[in-house]
């Protein structure tokens, strides 16, 4: 059974921030990826560009999202891949509350929730579903240290999921 390897970025408010994401070393932990999620807040499209070199991009738009994004990209999306289900959104409002205010609005089953907007990371499994967020891999005052996310699965039962600090 294949294994998919699956990275997951998301805030990387490019070009709005002052500090370019490292895009070398996007490449370097995503390089074998089978698809890249990006969720949210790319500002510009020419992320989704620079990241389709790496390999397939699905992404999702976000609250800081230029209009061009925005008319591009859903507000959520649902993957399914190999029989696991994955649920992408990028959050909205104050950065509390997260995983349990993003669930409901997935309305079938998932088995992963993936989501930005705290430029924070987070990794736990929440009433059966891994929820993460990558962080943000641009510098900013939200966040201590630049973050992407990496997950693997072959099937429903051996979904890892891992921060990867930049």
């Amino acid at each position: 059974m294949k294994t998919f390897k699956i990275g997951v970025i998301s805030d990387t408010h490019y070009p709005s921030f002052k500090s370019k994401p490292p895009f070398e070393k996007i490449r370097e932990h995503f390089s074998g990826s089978d698809i890249i999620i990006h969720a949210g807040d790319l500002v510009s499209l020419n992320v989704i560009d620079m990241l389709e070199n790496i390999s397939k991009v699905e992404a999702v738009c976000g609250n800081m999202d230029l209009p061009e994004v925005i008319a591009k990209l859903p507000k959520t999306k649902i993957l399914n891949l190999n029989g696991v289900s994955i649920g992408i959104i990028h959050g909205f409002g104050p950065p509390f509350g997260f995983p349990k205010k993003l669930l409901p609005f997935f309305k079938e089953k998932i088995n992963i929730l993936i989501f930005g907007h705290t430029h924070k990371a987070f990794n736990k499994v929440v009433n059966g579903i891994l929820c993460f967020n990558p962080g943000s891999p641009a510098m900013n005052i939200f966040n201590d240290q630049p973050t992407l996310g990496l997950i693997t699965f072959s099937s429903i039962d051996d979904i890892k999921a891992k921060v990867l600090f930049l």
